[in-house]
C-alpha cells in the first residue's frame, strides 16, 4: 500500500467507485481529489503510466489527442519515493474495477512508468495481450 495516490472516485449509474492513483492527466501537482468523480462509460478508456520524477500532467498533450479519438484518459499518479511492485499492484487492482464499468482499457507507460504498467499484468487482475 501506500505507492498510489488516493485518486478519483468512478461514476456509474447511482454507484460510485474509488480508482485509487487515477485521475485526469491536466491536474498539475495534484493526484485527483477525493472529492472529484469521473463520468465513464460509453468509451473505452486508456490509462497511462508517468515515468519517474515526473507526473501525469506530462500526458496532457497526449490526453487531449486522445481524447479526440474516442477514448476517455485517465492517468495513474504512483509515489516515485516507493517500490514499484506496489505502484504496480495498485494500478492493477485500479484497472481491474475499471474494466467492470467500461467497454475497453488500455494501459500504457513512459520510462519507468512503462515498467510498471508491463509489471501489473503480473499481479493478477490486469490481463496481458499481444500489441
Amino acid at each position: 500500500g501506500g505507492s498510489a495516490a488516493p485518486g478519483a472516485r468512478l461514476r456509474t449509474g447511482g454507484a460510485t467507485t474509488r480508482l485509487a492513483g487515477l485521475s485526469s492527466c491536466s491536474e498539475e501537482g495534484s493526484a485527483g481529489s477525493e472529492e472529484a468523480a469521473i463520468d465513464l462509460g460509453e468509451r473505452p478508456v486508456v490509462v497511462l503510466v508517468h515515468g519517474n520524477v515526473a507526473g501525469p500532467y506530462r500526458f496532457s498533450a497526449l490526453e487531449r489527442a486522445i481524447s479526440a479519438h474516442g477514448h476517455d484518459v485517465l492517468c495513474f499518479r504512483w509515489n516515485t519515493r516507493r517500490r514499484i511492485g506496489g505502484a504496480s499492484e495498485a494500478l492493477a487492482a485500479s484497472v481491474d474495477t475499471l474494466r467492470r464499468h467500461v467497454p475497453a482499457v488500455t494501459v500504457g507507460g513512459h520510462s519507468l512508468g512503462g515498467l510498471i504498467a508491463r509489471r501489473a499484468p503480473t499481479q493478477g487482475a490486469v490481463r496481458e495481450t499481444d500489441p
